[in-house]
C-alpha cells in the first residue's frame, strides 16, 4: 500500500487550474484603465480634481484596513479593490465636492456596503454606486450644479454638441465628461482579458435605443452623464453582475432601459447609478435563469 505522502495519492481542494492573476493584479489593470480619464480631469478641471481622486482612493483603502482590523478579519486593503472603488466614487462627483461629502460616500461604500456584508465578493450591490447614491439622496441640492449636459437638457436649455461631449469639453463630474477616455478604458480592459465588450456595448446600445423610442436624441443620452463610465467599469463588475456573458448582456440591457426611464420620469437628471443598483438586486435571478446547468445533480438515483 502506498504511503499518505505518495504524490500519486495527493489530493487537494478545487480549483485545480493555476492562474497567474490574483485580485491585486486585476485591480491594478482596472486602475490603469482609469488613467486617461484622470489625466483628462487634471487638464480640464485642474489639480484639485486629481487631488480629489487620490484622496478618495486613500480614504477607501484606509477605511477598509481599519474596518478589517476592528472586525478581526484578514487584511485585504492591498488587493487594491478599495482603491478602485475610491477612484470610481471620485469620478462620479463634481471636482469641487467638499471633502466631508467625499469621505461620507467612501465610508458608506466601503464600511456599510462592502465590509459589513463580508468584504470583496460578498457585497450584492456595487459599492461605488451605492456610496454616490447615498450622497445624491441626502444632499442632492449640493451636488447638482445646473450646468452639466443632463441638467441643461432637463431644464430645456441648449446642450453641448456630440463632439464636445465625446471629447469631454463640457462641465460635469470629475471622471465622466470624456466619453473618449472611458471608451479607451473599456477597450483596454477587454484587451487585457479582464472584461469583454458585450456588456458595455449592450448597455450603450440599450440607452440609445430606449432614448430613440422615447423621442429623444440617442447620441446625446449615450454620451451624457455616467453612461460611458458605467459601461466601462460597472456593468462588467464580476461581483455584482451575472456570471455568464448572456446574463451580463441581459443585465446591461435592463440598466439601459432603467437609465432612460429614471432620466425622463424622475427628478434625478442622470439615473445611471440607480439603474445599476436596481439591476444588481436582480442579478441572482438572472444567474438562475442564465447560469450554467450542472451535468449531474444526484437526483437520478433518488437523492
Amino acid at each position: 500500500m502506498r504511503g499518505k505522502n505518495d504524490p500519486m495519492l495527493a489530493v487537494s481542494p478545487a480549483p485545480h487550474i493555476h492562474a497567474s492573476r490574483d485580485t491585486a493584479s486585476i485591480m491594478l489593470r482596472v486602475l490603469a484603465a482609469t488613467v486617461p480619464a484622470q489625466l483628462f480631469a487634471l487638464i480640464h478641471f485642474g489639480i484639485a480634481s486629481l487631488a480629489l481622486i487620490a484622496a478618495s482612493a486613500v480614504l477607501c483603502m484606509s477605511m477598509e484596513a481599519v474596518t478589517r482590523r476592528v472586525l478581526h478579519r484578514a487584511q485585504t486593503a492591498r488587493d487594491l479593490s478599495a482603491a478602485v472603488t475610491g477612484v470610481l466614487i471620485a469620478f462620479c462627483l463634481p471636482p469641487d465636492v467638499p471633502v466631508w461629502m467625499l469621505a461620507a460616500a467612501d465610508f458608506f461604500a466601503i464600511v456599510i456596503v462592502k465590509q459589513l456584508f463580508g468584504g470583496l465578493g460578498n457585497n450584492f450591490v456595487n459599492p461605488a454606486a451605492a456610496g454616490v447614491l447615498a450622497l445624491h439622496v441626502s444632499y442632492s441640492g449640493l451636488l447638482f450644479k445646473g450646468d452639466s449636459p443632463l441638467e441643461l437638457w432637463n431644464n430645456n436649455m441648449d446642450v453641448p454638441s456630440a463632439l464636445e461631449m465625446f471629447t469631454g469639453l463640457t462641465t460635469g463630474n470629475a471622471g465622466e465628461v470624456s466619453a473618449l477616455c472611458l471608451a479607451l478604458a473599456a477597450a483596454y480592459l477587454a484587451a487585457c482579458g479582464i472584461t469583454d465588450l458585450a456588456a458595455p456595448l449592450a448597455y450603450a446600445a440599450s440607452v440609445a435605443v430606449s432614448a430613440f423610442f422615447m423621442g429623444f436624441d440617442p447620441v446625446f443620452h449615450t454620451l451624457a452623464g455616467g453612461v460611458m463610465l458605467a459601461a466601462a467599469f460597472m456593468v462588467c463588475d464580476p461581483v455584482t453582475t451575472p456570471a455568464t456573458r448572456k446574463g451580463r448582456v441581459i443585465f446591461s440591457i435592463g440598466c439601459g432601459i432603467l437609465t432612460m426611464i429614471i432620466r425622463v420620469y424622475s427628478p434625478y437628471p442622470d439615473g445611471v447609478l440607480f439603474a445599476v443598483m436596481l439591476m444588481n438586486i436582480v442579478t441572482p435571478y438572472i444567474d438562475r435563469w442564465t447560469g450554467i446547468k450542472p451535468l449531474w445533480t444526484g437526483k437520478e438515483d433518488g437523492r
